[in-house]
């Protein structure tokens, strides 16, 4: 894991290999893959010596089409949806001195061949490569250190496929306010981005501890073929200081405080981001624990809130966390999470987690954690529509306030029948519900504030459907966004290790999964909605032998 998640971005995601089929198919009646086939794939890893280790791993899946069915012929066809994808990988470490520094190489490709599927290079990208570089130079017996990393993305694809690359939301070229520094090319056909971060700090003493970096992502790094990256154009910088008491005293076996700040930016020079946390942390004599923090991040802008529109300036949030826990150790254990967080303008979110572990004997371990949130969001998307003022560069863009609620209840037992061979199995259902209410549209770049639909000259009329919204002459359709999700997942894994580093897996998994009464808030009760929803069970074998090379 080491090797394949190093410092640094997430260059590698596993589940990439072998995923949905990104293409589509019309007809009256599909059917069409849930995943891509994976025709073979290959890992080797271990390690050159005692201070090198190296990691490589291949990988091919095949290509995938759907069959369709028109009625009106009579006829049965098939569309490919997915191209036959070859995906590499290869990663190596390495320590040296005396205080166990380490640097590390990874890189990644992934190459798709198209055929004359031209529909499918109109969205995917073709190929990609991407590499990183990342050190950890530790001194004075690891007390203090200089971690960091540089890194490179490099993709190449058919015009219109690196036009949605452009206009993705990792990137958003087309912000109409971004155009001094990024824009919108649609002759491209490649695209080349880098990433670096350095941190350090004191790691270790008796009372005082601190720690700074900076990190920054170009507006052209992408990752998004065989890793994942959620947004770059990101440049931050941090910082903690900490004072901490290790000796045991009349109350306290051990306390920490700590405060952190947080500033981010983006490559225009615009303030995105600031945060200021205060954290503590409590240790009693029983080894019972409690933990306690406050954060603020004041308004900024925000270049992603209207999804490729203009900047907008985002709500101020305060939030306090608590959470406390049952001794350590014990074969008892037991605990508690609660979060408040309030916005201006009235936004709000709650959340309460409990959680609850027992061993029994050396064989049994069982565990439940129920978790319940609410929240209200008074800047939550909705919609788009191209028919804005210059104020907004002449679209609208639409918010409205989310109240929603989520409950879920996860559940594990595990049963060792020996060392060697386990039982474990893992269940959980979930409900979830949001209902939109006061809708209105940006009313100018740059600015929170939204000309709520049914006022200032305009009307808003509730359909079964959505919403009719007329603006003087002109009016507008929305669809209904509201939701009520249930879901239940659960999975089972049979674990043999037949040899010293050989080992086999049986898997079953089951996932279900239905919409139920959008827009009505959930309850404990809604977690049996999904019991008898249809979906899908999935049955898999492993087997991982170790082969000893000197």
């Amino acid at each position: 894991n080491d090797l394949l998640h190093p410092e640094g971005p997430w260059y590698f995601y596993s589940r990439r290999i072998g995923g949905p089929p990104h293409g589509s198919a019309s007809g009256d009646f599909v059917k069409a893959p849930e995943n891509s086939t994976i025709l073979g794939a290959a890992k080797v890893s271990g390690r050159l010596n005692p201070k090198t280790s190296l990691s490589i791993l291949a990988a091919l899946t095949g290509r995938e089409q759907a069959t369709s069915y028109d009625s009106a012929t009579k006829s049965t066809f098939k569309t490919v949806i997915e191209p036959p994808t070859v995906y590499g990988l290869a990663a190596t470490r390495r320590e040296f001195g005396r205080n166990g520094s380490t640097i590390g190489l990874l890189l990644t490709g992934m190459r798709q061949d198209f055929f004359s599927t031209a529909d499918l290079r109109q969205i995917l990208r073709s190929q990609a490569v991407t590499g990183n570089f990342d050190w950890n130079i530790r001194f004075d017996q690891g007390a203090y250190d200089i971690v960091g990393y540089a890194g490179f993305s490099h993709v190449r694809g058919d015009t219109a496929a690196m036009l949605s690359t452009q206009e993705a939301s990792a990137h958003y070229f087309q912000r109409p306010d971004a155009q001094s520094y990024v824009r919108i090319d649609s002759t491209r056909m490649a695209m080349t981005g880098f990433t670096a971060q350095v941190r350090g700090g004191k790691r270790s003493g008796k009372h005082w501890l601190w720690g700074g970096g900076a990190n920054l992502e170009s507006p052209d790094f992408e990752l998004n073929d065989a890793g994942i990256l959620g947004s770059a154009d990101d440049i931050s910088h941090w910082g903690h200081v900490t004072y901490r008491e290790t000796t045991p005293g009349r109350l306290f076996h051990s306390y920490a405080v700590e405060f952190d700040w947080e500033g981010d930016w983006n490559f225009g020079g615009i303030n995105t981001g600031r945060e200021f946390d205060l954290y503590g942390s409590m240790t009693f004599k029983n080894f019972s624990s409690l933990n306690l923090k406050w954060a603020k991040r004041p308004s900024t802008l925000s270049d992603d809130m209207t999804r490729g529109g203009p900047l907008m300036r985002k709500l101020g949030t305060q939030w306090v966390w608590l959470s406390a826990n049952s001794p350590y150790g014990r074969s008892t254990q037991y605990g508690t999470g609660m979060e408040y967080d309030w916005t201006e303008e009235g936004g709000w979110f709650y959340s309460v987690s409990l959680s609850y572990s027992r061993r029994i004997g050396s064989r049994v371990s069982l565990s439940i954690s129920p978790q319940w949130q609410v929240f209200r969001d008074p800047q939550s998307w909705y919609s788009k529509d191209t028919s804005g003022g210059a104020a907004t560069f002449g679209d609208r863009y639409i918010f409205a306030t989310l109240r929603a609620s989520e409950v879920r209840l996860g559940m594990r037992a595990n049963y060792f029948f020996s060392p060697t061979l386990s039982l474990e199995m893992y269940v959980e259902p979930f409900a979830a519900a949001g209902k939109y209410s006061d809708l209105g549209e940006l009313s100018a770049a740059r600015s929170s504030t939204l000309r709520r639909y049914g006022t200032d000259g305009t009307t808003i009329t509730w359909q079964p459907d959505g919403a009719i919204i007329t603006d003087g002459s002109y009016s507008f359709s929305l669809g209904d966004r509201n939701y009520g999700d249930r879901s239940f997942r659960s999975n089972m894994v049979l674990r043999w290790e037949f040899a010293r580093g050989s080992t086999m897996y049986l898997v079953w998994q089951r996932n279900r999964g239905e919409t139920r009464e959008p827009g009505r808030q959930v309850r404990l009760s809604s977690l049996g909605d999904a019991f008898g929803a249809s979906g899908s069970d999935y049955l898999a074998f492993k087997l991982s032998y170790w082969i000893p090379v000197r």
